[in-house]
């Protein structure tokens, strides 16, 4: 018997600085933007790599539609050997279970790994000599780029500057200009769209129209053809399956601005009184949920087991436990791929069958990597620690299938691929250094201090924090972008200093102090898998009417939302023993899942700038402070949630009797000293927002421990 030709994954194990320091994996719109030479040539070597790898035929094992299809379609095995090459119940998708973070380090990986040999073995070798020795070094050095969606850059063509969340430029590119052994060449850009060879659909390698799960009267929804499609889409035209536009959905559709859209907070109108919010508006502040505050958020979870997934914590005590990096990496897929309420269409992001197909997958699950390596820096693993892990060894143990790390076929652990730094790469905010004396384990040397690590995640993401802070300073309703802008200065400025030029400005002292206490609200939410993707909203304010579902974010009572991002059960050409294993089983099961909104911004927004909200019963309310005896009455007449199927459809609160919605306040201690972290404790459950009411949490539930619930004492 022949012995299998194992593929094994080892990461890029070159480009290492001369004292051991570790190649870092870069920001896409700060590599792209870069000046650097280095940078430049890398860009290039990228773009005619990621090129030569889509053009692979797609019955290759080390092709880039083989790769893709390893999330999940086409139901083959990859680098294993089986009968007819077939997967059934051996699936490898990990999702809702605590190996997400660690099964999908190997598989960005082994992305990463194929890149640079098509660059080292295939494009350099086309150039002239006297230029190969600089472009070897060029890719030895490269590591592949991170989108960090949680991060507000400037945007293009504003005065004065504004910040908000985007595509990343390099995405929005049809053509790109790179350098090639002819000199420099237009060229398409592999990003913008992933595209079969002529003549070839997705179909023919074996891929099946996906489902969409059922309709609010049970009936299954028609199947989206992803199998006819030769090329990948971000939020294609709506119903897709009609002729008229059947071609365009097939050819592959790109609407990046839709995804920008998405990602954005929905602010105050310059016309306060408007009912309408806009994400391009700049007066006034955030009425939605901030999508960098819930990147922060998870980073604040002690415990790996509820870090790591969409699993209900155990831990009944703790309110904070119901966020974790599997449900803010939920939302960006849906708002990647679109669908549902907000914007038409559904692409590849959207569903797991499919999603690995789009080249924005790898950007963003690069950047859920960093955001599992920055939790695991603030939470690092040992004997004194033992939570900072997973609570079994077997479970540390298993297999991370189908992904091998040597030629023996030794296949990876989570244990195993624990430190990136031993894999080839880091991250910006986390430089280190690798040594290894012969016969030895290697050995990381942290090259950064947990203090400038704590500096830089509160600048980029503790929006709650910022918000705190503005509302503590001032008196009246003014722009955000005056505040911010003085907040930068550092908290050992005098604000009347930095704002002085804006006189309009009451404030109320002179400098930034310590906000400890404050109430923080938080809103969470427990649902059962169900075999079937949805979208669960959180509203402040009246929703929309159930006939028009594609309105309701449309308005600022918008405030956040929690994707169940699974594969449909019902799929075509698919028996009962194939699709997603791991999907079938939680759903089979019951499996409990979470998620989790930050009310807090949206709250304060409120409260300041004093908005109207028309309640149920046809009442204004206006927010009259954060305190829980205001904003528990608040809430109770103004919070509301709704299910929307990935079509559109509104599913009834009463036809998910899983779903349960409860609301809690606790307290959090937020530093001017910005080498502290944020703190979040001491929560209690507000019942009377949701006691009686369709999918509301009461003590009945026992979703909580006993005690828990507030008593109308501060606390």
């Amino acid at each position: 018997m022949a012995t299998p030709d194992y593929y094994p994954i080892t990461g890029i194990q070159e480009g290492f600085g001369d004292k051991g320091q570790v190649p870092q994996r870069l920001e896409i719109d700060t590599w792209w933007n870069s000046s650097d030479p280095t940078h430049v040539d890398q860009v290039s070597l990228f773009t005619a790599a990621l090129k030569q790898f889509q053009a692979i035929p797609h019955t290759k094992r080390e092709s880039y539609f083989r790769i893709a299809g390893i999330h999940s379609e086409p139901l083959y095995l990859w680098d294993e050997e089986g009968p007819q090459n077939k997967r059934q119940a051996n699936e490898y998708c990990q999702h809702g279970v605590n190996l997400f973070p660690t099964w999908h380090r190997p598989y960005v990986l082994l992305f990463e790994q194929r890149l640079h040999e098509i660059m080292v073995q295939e494009i350099i070798p086309l150039f002239p000599k006297d230029q190969q020795t600089s472009l070897k070094r060029a890719a030895n050095s490269w590591r592949m780029p991170y989108w960090d969606w949680a991060s507000k850059k400037p945007v293009l063509d504003t005065v004065p500057e504004q910040y908000d969340y985007d595509v990343p430029q390099l995405l929005r590119l049809e053509t790109i200009k790179i350098r090639t052994p002819a000199g420099l060449k237009w060229v398409k850009n592999p990003l913008y769209v992933f595209r079969m060879a002529p003549d070839t659909t997705l179909g023919d390698g074996g891929v099946n129209g996906v489902g969409q799960g059922n309709d609010s009267r049970g009936k299954p929804l028609p199947l989206i053809p992803f199998d006819r499609c030769v090329a990948t889409s971000r939020y294609p035209p709506t119903n897709a399956l009609t002729s008229s536009i059947a071609k365009t959905f097939i050819d592959g559709f790109t609407d990046n601005d839709s995804v920008m859209r998405r990602l954005r907070d929905y602010k105050i109108p310059d016309d306060a009184d408007s009912q309408k919010a806009s994400p391009d508006a700049v007066v006034g502040g955030n009425v939605s949920a901030s999508l960098r505050e819930a990147f922060y958020r998870v980073l604040r979870l002690p415990v790996y087991e509820d870090f790591s997934s969409t699993r209900r914590p155990g831990n009944k005590s703790d309110f904070t436990l119901w966020h974790s990096i599997e449900g803010i990496h939920n939302n960006l897929h849906v708002w990647c791929g679109g669908g549902a309420m907000r914007e038409p269409g559904q692409g590849n992001m959207t569903f797991p069958e499919v999603a690995a197909f789009d080249p924005i997958f790898w950007l963003h699950h690069c950047n859920v990597d960093r955001l599992f390596a920055l939790w695991q820096a603030l939470h690092p693993w040992d004997a004194a620690h033992p939570q900072h892990w997973f609570a079994s060894e077997a479970r540390n143990q298993q297999k991370l299938r189908p992904f091998h790390r040597n030629k023996a076929g030794d296949y990876w652990t989570s244990d195993k691929i624990y430190e990136t730094a031993k894999l080839g790469y880091t991250y910006p905010e986390l430089p280190k250094s690798l040594s290894q004396s012969k016969g030895a384990e290697p050995k990381v040397t942290l090259n950064f201090t947990p203090e400038q690590l704590n500096k830089e995640l509160n600048a980029s993401y503790n929006s709650t924090r910022r918000a705190e802070q503005k509302a503590s300073i001032t008196t009246e309703r003014t722009a955000d972008v005056l505040i911010t802008q003085a907040l930068k200065v550092g908290p050992a400025t005098k604000i009347q200093t930095a704002l002085v030029e804006n006189p309009a400005l009451v404030v109320k002292q002179g400098e930034i102090s310590d906000q400890l206490g404050v109430y923080d609200y938080l809103v969470d939410v427990k649902f059962a898998l169900d075999g079937k993707p949805f979208i669960i909203y959180i509203f402040i304010g009246n929703v929309p009417d159930k006939d028009a579902p594609s309105d309701a974010v449309e308005y600022k009572n918008a405030v956040g939302q929690i994707y169940n991002f699974v594969a449909p059960i019902r799929s075509i050409g698919v028996d009962d023993e194939a699709g997603c294993a791991n999907c079938k089983t939680q759903a089979k099961e019951k499996a409990e899942l979470a998620g989790q909104v930050v009310l807090t911004n949206a709250l304060i927004t409120r409260w300041k700038q004093r908005l109207v909200h028309e309640n149920n019963q046809d009442e204004n309310q206006v927010l009259q402070s954060m305190n829980p005896e205001d904003v528990a009455p608040f809430l109770k007449t103004n919070l509301h949630w709704r299910i929307a199927g990935i079509d559109g459809s509104v599913i009834l609160n009463e036809d998910m009797p899983s779903l349960k919605v409860a609301v809690a306040v606790g307290q959090a201690d937020h530093f001017a000293d910005d080498t502290k972290l944020s703190e979040y404790y001491g929560y209690k459950i507000l019942y009377e927002v949701t006691d009686g009411r369709v999918a509301g949490a009461s003590p009945a539930d026992h979703l909580f421990a006993p005690g828990l619930a507030f008593d109308g004492e501060q606390q």
